[in-house]
């Protein structure tokens, strides 16, 4: 599709070349359309794919941040030009039956994680504070705080990307202000 060709609401295009123009009312009975021409900064999801030459090896790519982006990516060569690219021994694969200790002591030795689908059912926040580091769900990862806690906090470190994760808000109402917490 080349052309926007209207619909409902209002809408916002960001870095989408062929938006209609902006229309801030409903003058000669326009929808309003917000546009801001280009993506000021863009952190793609993070992925998974094969190494090279090879049907049995992964690797985790993380794209890089890109600034004033306009359009869709129409692909990704996976080299360290566009994208960061981490061999899986740089990874923890999580599943449902690994604890929150578990996962903060493979977080804490710098590894990646990447959870597969299923409900984490977590004591405790899980605590990222390395530069960088990614946590990424595949399919349904739903982590689930079972004591009121937190289920994500940052150390106030920067590039963490977290992507691909449903976060359950727990059952116990913690006072406004009492944690550093992410999400």
């Amino acid at each position: 599709m080349t052309v926007w060709e209207n619909g409902a609401w209002n809408f916002v295009f960001v870095g989408c070349p062929n938006a209609p123009a902006e229309n801030c009312g409903f003058a000669n009975s326009t929808l309003p359309v917000t546009k801001v021409d280009a993506t000021p900064h863009i952190a793609e999801k993070p992925f998974i794919t094969y190494k090279e030459g090879s049907l049995t090896e992964f690797q985790l790519v993380v794209p890089k941040v890109q600034v004033n982006k306009i359009g869709h990516s129409t692909g990704w060569t996976v080299d360290n030009t566009t994208a960061t690219v981490f061999d899986f021994s740089e990874v923890f694969v999580a599943n449902e039956r690994d604890s929150a200790d578990t996962i903060n002591s493979k977080i804490s030795s710098g590894l990646h994680i990447v959870f597969q689908p299923g409900n984490y059912y977590l004591n405790k926040a899980l605590s990222v504070t390395t530069p960088n580091q990614v946590l990424l769900g595949l399919g349904m990862a739903i982590l689930i705080p079972i004591n009121g806690n937190d289920v994500i906090v940052t150390g106030g470190v920067e590039g963490i990307r977290i992507a691909g994760l449903t976060l359950q808000a727990g059952t116990t109402i913690q006072p406004a202000g009492s944690s550093n917490t992410l999400l």
